[in-house]
Parts: C-alpha cells; structure tokens; sequence
C-alpha cells in the first residue's frame, strides 16, 4: 500500500533527525576525569645515615655494613624494613698500634664455611688508601674472632685502590676495585684481578673503565669507583 504524503514527510524527517544525532555521538568525546595530585611525601623508613650500604643475605637473614670511618659495624635482621631497629654491632676496630685510618666502604661475604669482609683504609704508607681482608670462621658474623688477612692486592701492582667487592663467574671468583694506574696517577679507574682463593689475587689486573665523560670528570679526581656486582 502507497504511504500517504504526509506520512512519508514524517518518516524522512524522523530518519534524517536520527542520523544526526549518530553522527553527533561519533564526533563526542568524554571528558577525562580530573588530575589528582598526591602531595605526600616519603622518607626512607631504613637509616637516616649509612653511606657506602652494603647488603648481604644468607639463611633467612641479611646483614648490612656501611663506612663508619673508624671501625667495622655490622646489622643483622630478618626483614629489611626493621634494619633501623637492629643493633650496629661493632666486629672489629684496628688494634692498638695499628695504622689503620679512613676505613672505608665493607663488604661481607661467606665463602667456603667462613666469613670474610672487605675493607679500605689507608694504612700510613705506600701512597694512601688499599682494602683489606678479615676472615670469621664463626657461623654467626656477629659473633666469633675476625682475623686480619692483610692486604689484597698483586704485589707488582699494588697502588692505590679502594672500594673492593667480589664476584663469582662459572665457578672463579674475581675482586673488582677502583684504583689508581701508578702511583703518581690521580685518575680513579675500574680494576680487575683473578683470585686464588678470597684473600689471594693471582693478576695480573685488567683495566675495565676510566673516566672518559664529561660527568665523570667533574670535580677532582676523574673518577670511575664503586664497582658492584
């Protein structure tokens, strides 16, 4: 049956209001929702002071060293987050007569049944700062005797070095640290060295980095240091 005329008006101006209105919707956009800043502020809930931190875990706990300056401390916690609460226990300072200063920079490790930490300090000779070993058979390092293994450096290279740490690949252990090339030389490099056994290096030393950008020749010396792995 044949629309009537003005039904016909009706029905194509309801289409064409339709079709207007999709084409609206396509071209709308959604506002998005509002910016909310959020202004409080953090602090570290760990130290408030502890530089050169250094970390390590074994059986359930970690054990957490820092430069003290003129002795060695050691933390022990379960949880990392309660570090403020555990007591910095003092495992070594340098015997009467001894030339240690500056000690620098400990690390902890334990290797074959002991522990061991590695230290720099300038011992008033040879041209500043080396590091250090002393060993722990002791299961506990908080506890037990530490003994000094003396220097741990290649007696043909042995320059000023600090900021030594160890790294274990496909069974060989290796001592990273930052030094100088020869004496006379201000320039801090990255070094590293064999080891026969953890207070022991066999050499000879590699040079792995030296400052070479300009933010690392900032102030004085040019300095790569620090070398973790």
């Amino acid at each position: 049956m044949l629309l009537k005329p003005v039904l016909r008006k009706l029905l194509t101006l309801s289409l064409i209001v339709s079709l207007g209105g999709c084409k609206k919707s396509e071209n709308s956009t959604v506002a998005p929702p509002p910016l909310v800043v959020d202004e409080t502020t953090y602090s570290t809930p760990l130290l408030a002071s502890a530089p050169d931190p250094w970390v390590y875990q074994k059986d359930g706990f970690y054990y957490f060293m820092s430069t003290t300056g003129g002795n060695l401390s050691l933390r022990k916690t379960a949880k990392m987050s309660e570090l403020s609460k555990a007591p910095a226990k003092v495992i070594w300072t340098p015997p009467p007569g001894n030339t240690y200063r500056d000690i620098w920079a400990p690390e902890i490790y334990f290797f074959d049944g002991k522990w061991y930490v590695y230290f720099s300090a300038d011992p008033f000779c040879c041209n500043g700062h080396r590091v250090f070993v002393l060993e722990n058979s002791s299961p506990d390092p908080t506890t037990g005797t530490w003994v000094d293994k003396g220097r741990i450096a290649n007696p043909t290279e042995d320059f000023w070095a600090i900021d030594g740490t160890v790294m274990e690949q496909n069974g060989q252990r290796y001592f990273l640290w930052s030094g100088h090339r020869e004496t006379a030389d201000g320039v801090q490099r990255l070094y590293i060295s064999k080891m026969s056994n953890p207070w022991t290096l066999t050499g000879p030393r590699v040079e792995l980095s030296s400052p070479e950008y300009e933010w690392e020749k900032k102030g004085e010396p040019d300095v790569n240091e620090g070398p973790k792995c």
